[in-house]
Formats: C-alpha cells, sequence, structure tokens
C-alpha cells in the first residue's frame, strides 16, 4: 500500500467521523433532554450511543398527557444515518403532538399510523407505547412490532408483557392496545429491540429480566448506587447491555415505577429576616426528594425566596408578621408554590432607595407563571413552572460507559471570586452542561444589584444553549438596573465573541482581575 492509498483511507475515515458527527448532533438534537417529573409515576430515561454506526432512528419519549395520565414511548426507525434520524424526529414531533391532547390512545395511535404511510422512510418503524394513569394505574399498551416492556411487580420477579398483536407502522394490520394495571411500587421497563435480541445470544433476555429484579431490590444505600429505583434501574439495563458485548445499535431503554405522590409542603413562619433561607432550605429539601434537576430547584428556590422576602420588607411594613408557603405537584407536573400573607399589598412603584421592591420582577423571570390575589385580609402570590430530571445519554466507545452524558458538564468547570461578582468559565457550555451554568449565573442575582462579570476566555465550545443562558441572566438582571449590569469578558478575536456578536450579547476583551 503507497503513500496515495493511505492518504485515501485517512481522508475516508475522516469523512465518516465527520458523518458520525453530525449524525450524532442531530440525533441530540432531535431527543429529549430531559423527563417530566409528574406526582405518582417515577420516570428516567437513558439512550445509549452507538461506538462505531451511523444509527440515528431510536427514540424516546415522557409525556404529560392533559388529562393527567403519562405516555411513556420508546421507538426505532429503519435504517441509520442522518436520514433515519430526520425520520424519527418527525415521528416523534406527530406523536408528541397528539399525546398532548385529549384523544383515546387508539386515535393516537391511529394518526401516527396515518402520518407514517406518507413519510418517505417511516415505513416499518416499531414502537411501544404505554399509557397509564399514575393515580389509579390503570392504563394501556400498544406493541407496534416493538418488543414488550418488561413488568417487574413489587415483591416480585420481572416478566415480558404480552404482545398486544399490534404490527409496525405503515405495514398491514391494526394497532391493537391491550389493558395493563401498575400496582402501588411496580415497575415498567420500555426498551429498544437490541436489549434482547443480540446475535447469537439467546440469553440476553433472561440476563435482562435478573439484572432488572437485581438492580431493583437493590436500596442504593451504598452511596454509589442511586437511591431512586428507577434510575438505577435505567443504568444497571444498559450496564448490563455493554458487559456482554459492544452493541450493533442504539438502545433506549425508559423505565417507570408507580409512586407514591409527593404530600405538599406546607410552612407556617414568620416574615422576617430569617424567613427566605427557611423557605429556601425547606423548597430544596422537597425538590431533592422528587429528583427535579438542579435548573429547576434553583430556579423555584430563588423565585420563592423572592416572594418570601418581598413579604418580610412591605407586607406589615417592616414588622414580622405571619407568612404561609405552599409547595405542591398537581397531576399535571407543573409544581405551584403559593406564598401568603394577612398584611397590605402595596403596587411596586419603582426602586426605594434601600435597593429593594425588585423580588416581583426577579420571581417572574424564574418560573412559567405569576399571579396575584390581594383582598382585604391578605395577599396571596403564586408561580407555577414544570419540572423535569434530566435523560441520560451515553456513548459507548472503547472505555466501559460511566452512566453519565458526554455533554453533562463535566468538561465545564466554574469558579467565583472571593467577593461573589466574578465568574470564571473554562471548557464546553452546550446543552448538556448549559442547565449547570444557569444555575451558576443567578447564583449571582442573589446579590441583587451589584455587577456580575463573567469571564468567558476560557471557554472552548459555546452552543445556543449556552447563548440563552446568559440571554435569560442579562434580562434577569436588566430589570435590576444598570448597576446590576452583566459584563462579560472574552479573548481578543475569539470565535466566542464572534458568537456573542451574532447573539447581540454585548461583551468586552480586557483582562480579567
Amino acid at each position: 500500500m503507497n503513500r496515495d492509498d493511505h492518504s485515501r483511507i485517512e481522508a475516508l475515515e475522516a469523512e465518516l467521523r465527520e458523518a458520525r458527527r453530525v449524525t450524532r448532533s442531530l440525533q441530540e438534537a432531535l431527543l429529549p433532554q430531559h423527563v417530566p417529573v409528574v406526582p405518582g409515576l417515577d420516570v428516567d430515561a437513558a439512550h445509549l450511543l452507538a461506538p462505531r454506526t451511523l444509527a440515528g432512528g431510536d427514540w424516546y419519549d415522557v409525556v404529560a398527557r392533559p388529562s393527567g395520565r403519562v405516555a411513556l414511548v420508546a421507538g426505532s426507525t429503519v435504517g441509520t444515518g442522518a436520514a433515519a434520524a430526520a425520520v424519527m424526529g418527525r415521528l416523534r414531533t406527530v406523536l408528541d403532538e397528539r399525546l398532548g391532547t385529549d384523544a383515546p390512545l387508539a386515535e393516537v395511535l391511529a394518526a401516527l399510523d396515518r402520518y407514517a404511510r406518507r413519510e418517505a422512510g417511516a415505513r416499518a418503524t416499531t414502537v411501544c407505547v404505554v399509557e397509564v394513569d399514575p393515580t389509579t394505574g390503570e392504563g394501556e399498551y400498544c406493541t407496534a412490532g416493538h418488543v414488550p416492556p418488561v413488568h417487574l411487580p413489587r415483591g416480585g420477579d420481572a416478566t415480558f408483557l404480552p404482545l398486544t398483536g399490534a404490527v409496525p407502522l405503515a405495514t398491514r394490520g391494526d394497532l391493537t392496545t391491550a389493558a395493563l394495571r401498575l400496582e402501588p411500587g411496580d415497575l415498567l421497563v420500555l426498551h429498544t429491540a437490541d436489549l434482547v435480541e443480540r446475535p447469537g445470544d439467546g440469553s440476553a433476555a433472561v440476563r435482562l429480566l435478573a439484572g432488572v429484579t437485581a438492580s431493583a431490590t437493590g436500596d442504593g444505600a451504598d452511596g454509589a448506587a442511586p437511591r431512586r429505583t428507577s434510575e438505577r434501574v435505567c443504568g444497571s439495563a444498559l450496564d448490563l447491555l455493554v458487559r456482554a458485548g459492544e452493541p450493533d445499535d442504539d438502545v433506549t431503554v425508559v423505565v417507570a415505577q408507580r409512586v407514591a405522590a409527593p404530600t405538599p409542603l406546607l410552612l407556617d413562619l414568620t416574615a422576617d429576616d430569617a424567613a427566605p433561607g427557611q423557605v429556601r432550605r425547606a423548597v430544596a429539601a422537597w425538590l431533592t426528594e422528587l429528583g427535579a434537576r438542579p435548573l429547576d430547584g434553583t430556579a423555584l428556590q430563588h423565585a420563592v425566596g423572592e416572594l418570601v422576602t418581598n413579604v418580610a420588607d412591605h407586607a406589615y411594613d417592616g414588622a414580622p408578621g405571619p407568612l404561609h408557603v405552599e409547595v405542591a405537584l398537581p397531576e399535571t407536573g407543573v409544581v405551584s408554590a403559593v406564598v401568603g400573607d394577612l398584611g397590605r399589598w402595596r403596587e411596586p412603584v419603582g426602586a426605594p432607595p434601600d435597593d429593594r421592591g425588585h423580588g416581583l420582577s426577579i420571581a417572574r423571570e424564574m418560573v412559567d407563571d405569576l399571579t396575584i390575589e390581594s383582598t382585604d385580609d391578605g395577599t396571596r402570590v403564586c408561580v407555577r413552572t414544570p419540572l423535569c430530571r434530566a435523560a441520560q445519554l451515553w456513548e459507548a466507545g472503547d472505555d466501559r460507559p460511566t452512566g453519565r452524558s458526554p455533554g453533562d458538564g463535566t468538561r465545564l468547570r466554574m469558579r467565583w471570586s472571593d467577593d461573589g461578582t466574578r465568574l470564571e468559565v473554562v471548557g464546553h457550555v452546550d446543552a448538556g452542561s448549559a442547565d449547570r451554568f444557569l444555575v451558576q449565573l443567578r447564583r449571582g442575582t442573589t446579590g441583587r444589584r451589584r455587577p456580575l462579570t463573567v469571564d468567558l476566555r476560557g471557554v472552548t465550545h459555546l452552543t445556543s444553549s449556552g447563548v440563552r443562558a446568559l440571554h435569560d441572566v442579562a434580562g434577569e438582571r436588566e430589570a435590576l438596573g444598570d448597576v446590576a449590569r452583566l459584563r462579560l469578558v472574552v479573548a481578543p478575536e475569539s470565535s466566542i465573541g464572534r458568537i456573542l456578536d451574532l447573539a447581540g450579547l454585548p461583551h468586552g476583551a480586557a483582562q480579567a482581575g
């Protein structure tokens, strides 16, 4: 083999690596990054990227339906590469839109099948959809050419649910469904075929069932395993596959366990200087039990803390008074937090001399909805925002997966100055690390009316997720006035500076310090 042959091989390998990178980027953009936190059903999801194939057609989803039921989805299109990923994305969009209505599951599946018949490349797509009512445990499911879910009853052994007899999408036959019931503590595991259809390995299904049973019955008390059963089972199912050999295709796992709905957090305190800290700590502990992602938890804690501060400052003219806080998670999965007092409501009239009066503005920026009910008997301010937990994205390769996403922020490092006015950022700020980035940026907002400098000179990659985080915090700090401005520092002539220019975010190249 001569030098020209080596050059051609190297060029082909480079093209293949680029094709895989593009496919991976497309696939990651189309897959959900989070699953909703809903009362009564503890859900986790994970996706394993095959190491050396142009896979791109497997997907998962978890949708909280308007009826209060929760839909769990695992599907797989035919083919690999960017085309399969694109088909997957369109099918997922159609299914997600239909599940967002009150239509019965049979109608949802029929609509998906009609679309698949019109979509080139969607024929013979397999999909498993489970719909369950977390309150009663009643539900139904469809295995449209797909491997059935694993059912693990509490205190029993895992088995596969019976096939419903449904055929793959856009083929001959009906998308028939079957009934199911989950008792308290029961688990369901949806997955893609590669978990049980390993070539030459007929025992894979048996090992999967045994692995699910073993991981579910572990208590996670050793500090290494996750406390939440659904998270343990999710990770162990993928780990089982990797130990058995390198997968030929991507693998998706969705795990749901029927659990008790969370008890609302009820606090009756005195509105004084100590109240905001007390409330934030109580809310943080309540959210930790739910497994909510840090970004949602921080936003809710800050919003509620600002409202409590507002009561302490204004409701009783600076004197102590009764304070009531209630945090609950209804069936919709949208958490609600109510802060109530028996004092007098005063409309904000601008920034007072002591730099206070911005609590409502900050709280409104951090949640989806804020409403105020004020009467002669007091005021109730209610904030609402959805709660999510991060889905896991693994990539198989030469090393054994760790169970953490390659873009989960492990390459991102952030350090605060001693006075809390400067944040130094080093590494990638991408879709996986943007939540951590935003949590740290908002930590600076608690300092209220003082400048915040973000040193981005060490940032090597800044995606739209990171840009959005900067825009969010820039808007929040703008509400505090010019003295609380956000100052971004970048390296001279850097690509990060060009990205900020395109995004309309002012920055400077002055030396940090």
